[in-house]
């Protein structure tokens, strides 16, 4: 245990600059010596600030707080059983979702982790930089320095550095493992087309370093004489977060000035700007105007690590997903890139690396390019359209991948392999919200373990995801392993994937059928060797619906790939059930199938389902039960599980059992 330094409140910014500078060998040490193991002592602070300007968009700005658990995957560095992280947020993270990150420190007891991890919180949700709040806080500032056993081997983990990060890294007497606010200038988005076009990037036709509205005029009249077919043109801020610096201009037919002007006026801009104060913007940040690409694809990315030794290494490409009003707006990305052109990307990116390191850059950056297909030609080319430094929206996912799998990208092919050498692939977003997933939460879980609990009885509960079939085993040993034996399955896991936008999405069939019908087939497997060992029988009851036994009554305006999804799952678990009754029965084990009418919980009783039926009536009279009930209760279902499994539903297997109040009869 080292002395800690009293921090030095009265630093000037010459200080201040001289300080920070002499931390960076400090940085290039622990990578060079410390790193390279797995077993030597030091610590990370990690500080998931993100510093937005006062122009941006107050959305995201209000919900900018809640990106800060995303690096919660660099827990993943507490598998070093020497290391420790110092982790500071604006608010309290709960503790189960603590719990949900220490549990896959494989190898690892959660208790010894979390000796070794100091959670510390502002108690100030306000939409400013967390780095901000910090500062204006010297007591927790110095409890965060208490919290470094050895500053001499010790770091700052950021989203991505300004003068506020670089300030606190420097009171902390600590290194910054970021880009030198310094440097940033070096990727702005005129000087990351100069860097491109230095690395053998080609760009769109575009113009730099503009200032204000004439600057505009006058790069929209040349693009226009460039380009004597161009409809569009995209504006960039020279900085910005989450593509909110965007905006499109539909271009006039004429090249007068005052005509361009007037487009210029009536741009779209990110959601929260109109035209005028757009163009207040860009007058005190400056930045470039590009020709809008047709022809384009998809947008596609690499990502690379400047190290503090200055060697470039590829972490992961990915095809960027867009959308949004302007279909500008990054809202996900896939990994990885697209197999036409992730060899390309790769090495274009590592050029752009390279150059970056020369110039004494230390960071993650993503390189992103529009893919722009001839299907004529049959041909495709790519065209660089900027540089963004730090920690962004494709770099936690991959972080979450190696925590999860402890597997590694292999740089020939730009797959990523687990240990067992298996490719993953991953679709993921920071952009997922809706009403419905603020219904259940994990401490629903934590109500039915002490529901159970004050009866005097023991349970074994583990949040899983039933298309996780290693999972199942997992929770299934750990059942068996603390009580004995399993008697009863029950299949009940569902999701309703037919109301909103998400509903139209192929991806909607997919997440139905793989949770409603394949997660059913994982329960049932990973839970039948428990069952088996005894032999004393048993039963499996698999929640269908009606929906599985009468299809579904609506309109064709009201098609999604939502609703067929359910529908076949519903169906799918009955010849499930019907295979595994007849697999069974020698065994004494019974399998049936309960199929619910409308049941009151949050799946249904809920604004989406509500708007949808108002939206159909006559789908809402389909829905009506013969019994004068609008809805069964949870209880209902309870009581049929409980029949089929006793004593009294001893002889019952191969069944369909309706919990309808007559639906299916009506």
């Amino acid at each position: 245990m080292h002395p800690h330094p009293q921090i030095r409140w009265d630093l000037s910014p010459e200080d201040e600059a001289r300080a920070f500078e002499a931390l960076k060998p400090r940085l290039a040490a622990l990578w060079a010596d410390v790193f390279p193991k797995d077993d030597e002592p030091y610590t990370s602070v990690i500080v998931p600030s993100i510093t937005l300007d006062d122009g941006g968009d107050p959305f995201r700005r209000q919900t900018a707080r809640f990106h800060e658990e995303t690096l919660l995957f660099l827990l993943m560095r507490l598998r070093n059983p020497q290391a420790r992280v110092v982790y500071v947020t604006s608010q309290p993270i709960p503790s189960f979702v603590m719990d949900y990150y220490l549990h896959f420190l494989a190898g690892i007891p959660a208790s010894h982790a979390a000796l070794r991890l100091t959670l510390l919180s502002v108690h100030d949700s306000s939409p400013r930089a967390l780095t901000q709040k910090i500062l204006e806080r010297p007591r927790l500032l110095e409890k965060i320095g208490a919290a470094i056993p050895d500053r001499g081997r010790a770091y700052m983990t950021v989203f991505r550095a300004s003068p506020l990060e670089r300030r606190l890294a420097t009171l902390l007497d600590i290194p910054l493992n970021a880009a030198d606010p310094e440097l940033e200038s070096l990727c702005t988005k005129s000087a990351g087309r100069g860097v491109l076009r230095e690395a053998g990037v080609e760009v769109p036709l575009g113009f730099e370093g503009l200032r204000d509205e004439d600057d505009l005029v006058a790069a929209l009249q040349g693009l226009m004489a460039e380009r004597a077919r161009l409809r569009r043109a995209v504006l960039k801020l020279e900085h910005s977060h989450w593509e909110e610096g965007h905006a499109l201009v539909d271009l006039p037919s004429s090249t007068a000035r005052d005509a361009v002007r007037r487009a210029l006026h009536g741009l779209r801009g990110p959601r929260h700007l109109d035209g005028p104060a757009y163009l207040e913007r860009f007058a005190r940040i400056g930045g470039i105007a590009e020709e809008f690409v047709e022809g384009v694809e998809k947008v596609v990315s690499g990502q690379v690590r400047i190290n503090p030794r200055g060697q470039v290494t590829l972490t992961s490409t990915h095809d960027e997903l867009r959308g949004g009003r302007l279909g500008l707006e990054s809202v996900g990305c896939a990994f990885p890139a697209d197999d036409r052109c992730r060899r390309t990307v790769q090495e274009a990116a590592l050029r752009v690396g390279q150059l970056l390191a020369g110039k004494g850059l230390v960071s993650r950056l993503s390189v992103e390019f529009l893919l722009c297909v001839d299907p004529r030609a049959r041909s495709w080319r790519l065209a660089g359209t900027e540089i963004n430094l730090g920690v962004g929206g494709s770099t936690h996912p991959l972080l979450a991948v190696r925590f999860l799998t402890g597997g590694e990208l292999d740089v020939e092919t730009g797959l990523f392999r687990s240990p067992s050498g298996h490719p993953k692939f991953y679709r993921a977003t920071d952009n997922l919200h809706a009403a419905a997933y603020k219904r259940l939460l994990p401490e629903d879980l934590n109500e039915t373990i002490n529901l159970v609990e004050k009866t005097g009885r023991r349970i074994v509960a583990e949040r899983a995801d039933v298309r996780d079939f290693k999972k199942l085993q997992a929770v299934v040993t750990k059942g068996v392993s603390e009580l004995g034996r399993v008697d009863y399955v029950l299949a009940n896991a569902g999701i309703l994937p037919i109301v909103g936008d998400q509903a139209q999405e192929m991806s909607a069939f997919l997440d139905a059928v793989d949770v409603m019908l394949t997660g059913v087939y994982y329960t049932i497997e990973a839970a039948l060797p428990a069952l088996l060992e005894h032999g004393d029988g048993g039963a499996i009851v698999i929640t269908s619906s009606i929906a599985g036994l009468s299809g579904a009554r609506t309109r064709f305006s009201a098609k999604s790939h939502g609703m067929p999804g359910y529908i076949a799952a519903k169906h799918g678990v009955v010849g499930l059930m019907r295979y595994y009754a007849s697999l069974l029965a020698e065994k004494n084990i019974r399998v049936n199938t309960v199929h619910p009418t409308g049941v009151a919980t949050p799946m249904v009783v809920n604004d989406q389902v509500a708007q949808l039926l108002a939206d159909q009536p006559e789908y809402a009279a389909a829905l009506e039960n013969l019994l004068p009930v609008p809805l069964i209760e949870p209880i209902d279902m309870s009581d049929a599980m409980v029949y089929l499994c006793g004593h009294s539903g001893r002889y019952i297997t191969g069944t369909t059992l309706p919990v309808d109040a007559g639906y299916v009869v009506k």
